[in-house]
C-alpha cells in the first residue's frame, strides 16, 4: 500500500487495519498515488469515522459457552478507519461501501505445530479460526501477494494429525476472500466472505467433511461474521447499508429485513434458534463527519429482530454472550468537533436485564480505533484480543501481543508473547475447545525494506497463537 504524507501518519495506519479486516480489497496502487497526491495539495485533513468490521479460572458452575459441536462460531471482528475527506471520496470510487492470565513463551515446546514455510511469503488479512474439537479445525482469511491489490484469493488452513496445513481449494475463482467460518462438528462447517467479482453477491461456502463448496444465497453484499448455533440455524451479517440479514434456516440462506431505524449490523451472537443480539449502527444519512447517530441493541424475539437500547455517536462492534442474563460489548463513542472525529473505546455489560455502558475497562491500555476480538466463556472468564495497527514503523522490534482477560470483576491485562522483528501484530479470530485451550489467528507485520514512516511498507504473515493450560504460545509468525 503506498504510503500517504506525514502529516496523515494516523490515516495510514487506521486505513492499513481497515483494509486487513473489511469485507473488500485494497484499492490499486494508482490510486493510492492519486491520494497522497492530493492530500500533499490540499493539506487539510476533514477526518471521516467509517465503522465497517475467558484467563481461565478454577472450573466454575456456570455454564461455558464454547462447546463446538453445539456452539457458534467463536470469532468476532470489527473495525475503524479514520480517513481524511479526499481520501473518502477517493475509496468510494473504489467501492469501499459496496456494502488468564498465565505465563507465555515463543518457543512452541510441545504445543502443536504449524507445516514450515507452507504460509511463507503471502499476506493474510482478516483471519479468523473455528476448532470443533482439539484435533480438528479450520482457519480462513484473504490471502494475497504483497501488494496486494485487487489479486485477492481465499485462504485456507486445517488443523488435523497435531499441525496447521495451508490447503488449496479447487473451483473457488480469485477475488475471494473470506472473513468469518464456523465447524458444527468436523463434517459440516461454514465460511462467509466477499467476492470481487460480483460484490452484491453473498459469499457462502459449506464444507462436508470432504471439500468446501459455494452455495446459493440470497444477495446483501460481502459477509463479515457469521454465527452458527446449530447445523440446521444460523444468520450472517454484512457491513453493507441495506439493512438485510442472512439467516440460514429450512437448508437455505434467506435474507431477512433489520428495523429501518439502523443503517448496519456490526456484530451478532447467537444464543439459540430463538434467542440472540446484534450491535448495530444507525447513521444520519450525511455525506460528511459525525454521521454515526446511534448504536443499537437489537434482540431476537419471536423470529423478528427488535432495537432493545439506544446509545447516542455509539458504534457496537464487537459482541459476546456468556449466558442469556450476562454478556459484554466493545466498541466507540464519537465526539465531533470542527469536523473533526474523535473516537474513545467503550464498553458495555449486559446485566440484570439492560445493557449499562461502562468506560475503557483496560486502563488505556488499548488505542482508540483498535480492533477487538471478544469471546465471552462465562460470566466470570473472558478474553479481549487487540488489532493495534501498525507501530514503529521504519525500526522493527519485538512486539507484543495484546490480550485482556476478565476474571468476572476487573479486565486485566494477560502475559502473553512477544514476537521478534515485527512492527505489528494482529489478533483478529478466537476459538475455544475447552475454557483451558484455544487457537488465535491473525497477522504480524513485517517490514519490507527499509526507511521512515512513509518510506517503507509492511506485508502480514499469518500469526497463529495456541493457549494451552495458562499459556500464549505463538506458534507461526
Amino acid at each position: 500500500m503506498n504510503e500517504l504524507p506525514h502529516e496523515y501518519d494516523d490515516i495510514a495506519q487506521r486505513l492499513r487495519a481497515h483494509y486487513d479486516r473489511t469485507a473488500q480489497p485494497p484499492p490499486s496502487a494508482q490510486l493510492w498515488q492519486s491520494v497522497a497526491d492530493e492530500l500533499r495539495t490540499e493539506q487539510r485533513g476533514t477526518l471521516f469515522m467509517e465503522q465497517q468490521t475467558r484467563s481461565p479460572q478454577t472450573p466454575q458452575a456456570a455454564t461455558y459457552r464454547g462447546q463446538p459441536t453445539t456452539r457458534r462460531a467463536t470469532s468476532f471482528v470489527t473495525g475503524t478507519a479514520s480517513l481524511a475527506a479526499v481520501v473518502l471520496i477517493a475509496l468510494l470510487a473504489h467501492g469501499i461501501f459496496a456494502n488468564r492470565p498465565g505465563s507465555a513463551s515463543t518457543n512452541p515446546g510441545n504445543h502443536p505445530q504449524s507445516t514450515p514455510g507452507a504460509h511463507v511469503g503471502n499476506e493474510i488479512q482478516n483471519a479468523k479460526v473455528s476448532m470443533d474439537s482439539a484435533e480438528d479445525g479450520w482457519a480462513v482469511g484473504t490471502q494475497c501477494q504483497w501488494p496486494c491489490g485487487q489479486a485477492i484469493h481465499p485462504f485456507f488452513s486445517h488443523f488435523t494429525g497435531g499441525a496447521w496445513q495451508a490447503v488449496t481449494v479447487t473451483g473457488l475463482t480469485d477475488g475471494i476472500g473470506l472473513h468469518d467460518v464456523h465447524m458444527v462438528t468436523a463434517n459440516d462447517g461454514w465460511a462467509v466472505g466477499y467476492d470481487a467479482n460480483a460484490p452484491a453477491q453473498s459469499l457462502v461456502l459449506h464444507y462436508d467433511g470432504t471439500s468446501w463448496s459455494r452455495v446459493a444465497a440470497d444477495a446483501i453484499g460481502g459477509l463479515n461474521t457469521l454465527a452458527m448455533v446449530s447445523a440446521t440455524e444460523g444468520w450472517a451479517i454484512t457491513d453493507s447499508s441495506n439493512k438485510r440479514i442472512l439467516h440460514y434456516h429450512h437448508a437455505q440462506w434467506k435474507a431477512e429485513t433489520l428495523p429501518a431505524a439502523i443503517s448496519w449490523a456490526e456484530s451478532i451472537d447467537i444464543l439459540s434458534a430463538t434467542d440472540g443480539w446484534l450491535g448495530a449502527t444507525s447513521l444520519d444519512g450525511g455525506q460528511g463527519t459525525g454521521n454515526v447517530t446511534a448504536g443499537m441493541f437489537l434482540r431476537l424475539i419471536n423470529g423478528q429482530w427488535r432495537v432493545q437500547q439506544t446509545f447516542p455517536k455509539a458504534q457496537i462492534t464487537s459482541l459476546s454472550m456468556s449466558s442469556a442474563t450476562d454478556g459484554w460489548a466493545t466498541g466507540e463513542i464519537d465526539t465531533v468537533v470542527n469536523h473533526n472525529v474523535t473516537s474513545k473505546i467503550a464498553f458495555w455489560h449486559y446485566t440484570e436485564g439492560r445493557w449499562v455502558q461502562l468506560p475503557d475497562q483496560t486502563g488505556g491500555g488499548l488505542a482508540d480505533g483498535a480492533i477487538a476480538t471478544l469471546k465471552m466463556l462465562s460470566p466470570t472468564d473472558g478474553w479481549l484480543l487487540s488489532v493495534k495497527g501498525l507501530e514503529h514503523i521504519g525500526s522493527p522490534i519485538a512486539v507484543p501481543t495484546v490480550i485482556y482477560h476478565y476474571n468476572g470483576v476487573t479486565w486485566e491485562r494477560a502475559t502473553s508473547p512477544t514476537i521478534p522483528n515485527r512492527i505489528a501484530d494482529d489478533l483478529s479470530g478466537v476459538s475455544f475447545v475447552t475454557p483451558d485451550e484455544a487457537w488465535a489467528v491473525g497477522s504480524a507485520n513485517v517490514q519490507e525494506g527499509a526507511g521512515s514512516s512513509c518510506g517503507c511498507t509492511s506485508s502480514g504473515r499469518l500469526l497463529i497463537m495456541h493457549y494451552l493450560n495458562g499459556t500464549w504460545t505463538v506458534v507461526q509468525s
